[in-house]
């Protein structure tokens, strides 16, 4: 009812002002406005590509087609997403083109060109699909010389996209309901656990100033490959291992007691935080082929907090297998509400939030709110009360329906406001 209200009021709107009937009714009878928002809009699109719309009725195509599309899915009528894309790409495009027009004419390629590169544009963007934006444009119009136009359209309303918004037409409505895909693939148990799960929180150290001809006892003693060598004020310095106490050995000069840890341990130290997940602690150790990694504090670097090792990632392999089974059956139960009330929320943590370095505990979060997860990077976490947020972290809220605005306002400005649902 609203849609046709809008779609038969809209021209007598404009009438009512200072604009002519003629120029109200964008170049068309009256009732020829309504086809151009209701249905697929292929005619329309037809008509945008070759030139056939004026300016007046593409401005106006960008926003009620949209509008159309909203009201007509969130009625829950059927309805699809791809053909809308489609015609607002090509309206918008045509209007850019018609505006070039105008300014420059006679230096640029048609309205049509611009309609095409504006359909490629708005779908790869909306669903997160360059390729397949380009190919289907391209073969609509069957012209090789558009090839470049398109691709970059696409490639920066792909990029545009991300940036302002992660979840695409078709993986919304999942996030919503707590279900999300990661390009595809299943989540890496490995960035489901976190470093300070799995390190070892006393290691053995040894101090820069001993002399390297005792470390052959210390290898023999703790049966360890390497060892986080240590200044006298306890900050981390380096890291030995026995590679380098060998290199040592086998060197033309011999090994006195001048020659000291410091002299033969590897000053470019590769470390890990503690919060950061076993996935990027394996991924530093593959290019150097570590066995090792110091985890160092992150507000100190040079504070040693343990070591993470090889063999330490088997363990964080059966936690995250197991972690993984527990979140998938409480993904299956989540899913399985009915209730209308409860509903999921993302929420990224900007870089001058309040929340930053907050433990979860101290935030003033709604009592009917549940934090679910917390997405840092390319692994997830499962927050406690003790969690401290970061920036960048992207926070999965199950709330009862009324409590958005309060969740926004605990997780990026500190404290609530009135809510508005």
């Amino acid at each position: 009812l609203l849609l046709g209200g809008l779609a038969f009021l809209y021209p007598m709107v404009l009438g009512l002002g200072f604009v002519p009937l003629e120029e109200a009714q964008l170049g068309l009878p009256l009732i020829e406005n309504v086809p151009h928002v209701l249905g697929s809009g292929f005619p329309t699109i037809e008509a945008a590509l070759l030139g056939d719309l004026s300016f007046g009725l593409l401005l106006v195509l960008i926003f009620l087609k949209p509008l159309a599309t909203s009201f007509t899915l969130g009625s829950g009528n059927s309805g699809g997403v791809f053909a809308p894309a489609l015609l607002t790409g090509a309206v918008l495009g045509g209007a850019f083109g018609r505006a070039v027009e105008y300014f420059a004419p006679g230096m640029t390629a048609g309205p049509g060109a611009f309609a095409v590169v504006g359909m490629a544009a708005v779908f790869a963007g909306a669903a997160r699909a360059p390729f397949t934006a380009i190919l289907i444009v391209f073969e609509l119009t069957d012209d090789y010389r558009l090839i470049v136009p398109l691709m970059a359209g696409a490639i920066v309303s792909l990029i545009v996209a991300e940036r302002l918004h992660r979840e695409s037409i078709y993986t919304l409505k999942l996030a919503q309901r707590g279900i999300r895909f990661r390009r595809g693939r299943d989540v890496d148990v490995m960035d489901i656990v976190r470093v300070d799960e799995v390190m070892v929180r006393e290691p053995v150290t040894v101090p820069a100033n001993m002399p390297a001809a005792l470390l052959s006892d210390e290898f023999l003693r703790t049966g360890r490959h390497g060892f986080p060598v240590l200044q006298d004020d306890g900050d981390l310095f380096a890291m030995v291992s026995l590679d380098d106490f060998r290199r040592a050995m086998s060197g033309e000069q011999p090994v006195t007691d001048q020659l000291l840890v410091r002299d033969i341990a590897t000053n470019e130290v590769v470390s890990v935080f503690p919060d950061e997940s076993v996935g990027t602690a394996l991924r530093r150790m593959a290019p150097r082929d570590l066995s090792r990694l110091p985890v160092v504090a992150r507000d100190d670097p040079h504070r040693l907090l343990g070591v993470v090792r090889r063999n330490d990632i088997v363990q964080a392999d059966e936690v995250g297998a197991l972690r993984r089974e527990e979140a998938r059956y409480r993904t299956q139960q989540m899913r399985a509400v009915s209730d209308a009330r409860i509903k999921f929320l993302d929420v990224t943590i900007a870089p001058d939030s309040y929340a930053v370095q907050k433990a979860i505990a101290e935030l003033s979060l709604p009592r009917a709110s549940v934090l679910v997860s917390i997405r840092r990077g390319r692994g997830i976490l499962i927050p406690h009360g003790d969690t401290r947020l970061q920036a960048g972290d992207i926070v999965t809220v199950l709330y009862e329906r009324g409590h958005s605005q309060e969740i926004r306002a605990a997780l990026n400005e500190g404290s609530t406001i009135p809510d508005s649902e």
